[in-house]
């Protein structure tokens, strides 16, 4: 279990009723008390990292006897009492990460992988439930209200998403930015002050991963109102963003999200007014305003973007996984493609290697609505 380090050291005490086993080495500590008329006990490992300077206790889970007390040991501190309660998978994880050989640890990678991916599904079934059972909750009021549901709009974009033009002849036609965001809202946004931090290596940390990656978009423009509208539309998606990443109860006035956030004052009463609800001193964020908010990201991401675009990052800026964002993409009328996972198990080189693309292309296909059980 242990290479290239010196042999162990065994030690065997008696008590009255109870037998006490201690084995150690360099790196490895074995501890462990039973009662003396029972079977061979149950077995911890201790692995000690010089580098952090801490022994991990490990229980493999074998069932066979219960360890009555666990100590933790560092080379030059004194031992202490410790409890720790891993299940078995974590036990299961860290044998296999401290003793396993290469072929074991890509069998134990693939097994963990599979899992993850059906957790990934189960998480975006969910969501597109979620929001399918909105639709046709909307689609329930019309007809009691004595309103047409439109057969076409069946599968039609979201109720809660911006207006789409569903007999748009080119995809530039399906979404417009004034059916986005207008008037005083979109006149306050001032995008100079926006990319004056994005000018600064160190201030720019402070902006999304997503928008410091089109952050020259604008440029390539030649057309000053082309510039101008993609600027404000990257600066309308960062506001999105943070206020998007605000805890679910907040006070938070314009002023402040103003002062705090950036947000000019005239989108920050619009975002309280349809991204949040007022609760007497504060405001909540409920799952409708939640969608509603994400819904109106993916068309604005999609303008700045032309429609075509990689969301790996986007995600990582919302923290959410890439699978659940696909869903509202999905919901706006996008395709989603999936590349190959590389860079999984490292946040920071998954954000290198995109593997997940949304795109706007004619004809529109939009997520099945459930028709509910025939009369």
């Amino acid at each position: 279990m242990q290479r290239n380090s010196a042999s162990f050291k065994i030690k065997c005490t008696k008590q009255v009723g109870r037998k006490n086993l201690k084995i150690e080495s360099e790196r490895v500590s074995f501890r462990g008390a039973q009662d003396q008329d029972k079977k061979p006990y149950k077995y911890v490992v201790g692995m000690y990292d010089p580098e952090k300077d801490r022994l991990v206790i490990v229980d493999p889970g074998d069932d066979m006897a219960k360890v009555i007390a666990l100590k933790k040991r560092v080379k030059g501190l004194k031992d202490n009492t410790i409890a720790v309660d891993f299940s078995k998978e974590q036990a299961r994880d860290a044998l296999v990460d401290g003793f396993g050989s290469k072929r074991v640890k890509a069998v134990h990678r693939k097994r963990k992988g599979q899992e993850t991916e059906r957790e990934e599904q189960d998480a975006l079934d969910s969501v597109e439930k979620e929001l399918r059972v909105k639709k046709e909750e909307t689609d329930a009021a019309k007809k009691l209200a004595g309103l047409e549901v439109d057969a076409d709009k069946a599968n039609g974009p979201n109720e809660l998403a911006p207006p789409c033009n569903l007999a748009a002849e080119t995809v530039s036609d399906v979404y417009k930015r004034k059916d986005l965001l207008d008037g005083e809202e979109w006149e306050s946004i001032v995008p100079g002050q926006f990319f004056a931090i994005a000018q600064d290596p160190e201030s720019a940390k402070q902006l999304p991963a997503f928008i410091r990656r089109h952050i020259n978009l604008a440029d390539s423009y030649p057309d000053k109102k082309d510039k101008k509208r993609v600027a404000k539309l990257l600066s309308y998606v960062s506001f999105l963003v943070f206020f998007h990443n605000l805890p679910n109860r907040f006070r938070k006035s314009p002023e402040v999200l103003k002062k705090e956030l950036g947000i000019p004052l005239a989108l920050g009463v619009h975002f309280l007014k349809l991204f949040a609800e007022s609760v007497g001193n504060s405001y909540t964020k409920p799952q409708t305003q939640r969608d509603r908010l994400l819904l109106h990201l993916a068309v604005a991401c999609l303008l700045v973007t032309e429609f075509e675009m990689d969301f790996d990052d986007l995600a990582a800026d919302l923290k959410l996984h890439p699978d659940k964002l696909s869903a509202y993409f999905r919901e706006v009328g996008a395709k989603i493609k999936k590349g190959a996972k590389r860079g999984k198990n490292d946040p920071e080189e998954s954000l290198k290697v995109f593997n997940y693309h949304a795109s706007l292309t004619l004809p529109l296909v939009f997520p099945k609505r459930s028709r509910g059980p025939k009369g």
